[in-house]
């Protein structure tokens, strides 16, 4: 009996090593599996503040949060980059008053930083005036603060002409918006860097559109959108199905205009870019006005009137009035009409610009021919028409020497009727040959794109 118990015992001694050996191996792999080795561990940990941040693509209360708690863990450089991120939210969350306040501490500690930090504040000064539709105060900032802060090198230079060509184009100054797109383009294509390149061509979709180039703009606007789908850039993607809306909408294929608006509406609600979302309202409006959806334009276009009183966003502000006005001037509803023509009025005059007090007085011109107060007609006619010549832009002055000939026919002044009559006849025909040569030498050339 005692030899077997020792037997046994002294087999299970193995046994029992080869269990614990067993139990020692299933640890190992468990720990390799579940925890990371020490360089994943450094990898995370030394995962950079900026990588951090472009995580972070939406402007929603979750993504706000997420960048207040990186502030608790950052300093110096870092924590600057920190707060301009919270800023850019703020901005198209349209939380401006916030953007304001905690941009101006940057603004007025901005000699202690180095000069790429510098631009940085500098760049978002100028997008949080641009938001505010201070078009031409945004596009001061960039020509006298941040291009001369920009070293010939900086790997922000791209960037800050791309800006700056937006801020002249948002002032339809169209040969300096031109100007500096085609410089960014340059360096964008000299580092290789695909994505700035396809900003620009979105940027000179938009250009060309309001040139009149739509074929050259589409061209621009399509390669732009399959790089952006590509990479699922969701924010460049919402600001390129808006764009392309606009060029349908420009060639009367309302359809498929209406089709990329409410997807640029969903993109922009998703990002929480509440100036975008009221864009988007406002263009829809425009294609059920054009469709004789009244109720709809109107309900469309209220949404964008709310958003933009909201934001004190008076420019477009004015021109959601300005399209609430046409709306009611198709359902013939003449004192809702002219209220809105003053709402628009106000609001233009509290952002001056010449573009948009041009459209505001065109109104004015319109309706008062309209209803047979053709002096007070002929008053705002002729504002119109003088700030369409300083624009120098053929549409406008096209629209408004019509206007000039009409009302000139109801005061019986025929030649003076007549003569802005040839003049729109001019215009007219200028502005066909021009399209015709552009449809010509369109098929002459090779479009250098992506």
């Amino acid at each position: 009996m005692v030899q077997v118990t020792v037997l046994h015992l002294s087999k299970l001694v193995p046994i029992t090593n080869k269990v614990r050996c067993l139990s020692l191996l299933i640890f190992v792999i468990f720990l390799i599996t579940f925890y990371p080795s020490s360089t994943q561990a450094a990898a995370v940990i030394e995962q950079s503040i900026e990588e951090k941040l472009s995580a972070i693509v939406s402007s929603s209360k979750s993504a706000e949060r997420k960048v207040i708690g990186l502030m608790g863990s950052s300093q110096g450089d870092d924590l600057v980059l920190v707060e301009l991120k919270l800023i850019k939210i703020y901005r198209k969350s349209s939380q401006h008053k916030k953007a304001a306040e905690l941009l101006n501490q940057l603004l007025n500690d901005l000699q202690q930083f180095d000069d790429e930090l510098k631009i940085n504040i500098l760049i978002s000064h100028a997008q949080l005036q641009r938001s505010n539709n201070k078009y031409a105060d945004a596009a001061n900032t960039m020509l006298t603060r941040v291009l001369p802060t920009a070293l010939p090198n900086s790997p922000q230079l791209a960037k800050i002409y791309q800006l700056t060509g937006v801020f002249f184009r948002l002032q339809m100054k169209l040969d300096q918006a031109k100007k500096y797109y085609h410089l960014a383009l340059k360096h964008f294509r000299d580092v290789n860097d695909k994505e700035g390149e396809a900003k620009i061509y979105s940027n000179l979709g938009v250009l060309y559109e309001s040139l009149g180039d739509l074929v050259l703009a589409a061209d621009y606007q399509k390669k732009a959108m399959r790089y952006f789908e590509k990479v699922n850039d969701v924010e460049e993607l919402a600001t390129n199905y808006f764009n392309l809306g606009e060029l349908y909408f420009r060639s009367k294929d309302y359809h498929k205009s209406l089709a990329f608006y409410v997807q640029a509406l969903a993109l922009d609600t998703q990002l929480n870019n509440m100036q975008d979302v009221g864009y988007d309202h406002h263009r829809i409006g425009t294609i059920f006005l054009r469709q004789r959806n009244f109720i709809e334009a109107l309900a469309s276009t209220q949404k964008a009137i709310e958003i933009f009183i909201n934001l004190s966003a008076q420019q477009v502000l004015s021109r959601a009035y300005v399209q609430q006005a046409k709306i009611y001037a198709d359902m013939n509803n003449s004192k809702a009409r002219l209220k809105s023509l003053n709402l628009a009025k106000n609001s233009a005059q509290q952002a001056a610009s010449d573009h948009q007090l041009r459209v505001v007085w065109h109104s004015f011109g319109r309706y008062y021919l309209e209803k047979g107060g053709y002096q007070t007609a002929k008053s705002y006619a002729e504002k119109a028409h003088s700030l369409s010549d300083k624009l120098g832009l053929s549409t406008y002055q096209l629209d408004d020497y019509e206007l000039l000939s009409q009302v000139h026919e109801k005061l019986e002044n025929y030649q003076l009727s007549y003569q802005f009559l040839q003049m729109a006849f001019n215009i007219q025909l200028q502005l066909n040959s021009e399209q015709q040569i552009k449809e010509m030498e369109r098929h002459k050339r090779d479009i250098n794109l992506l």
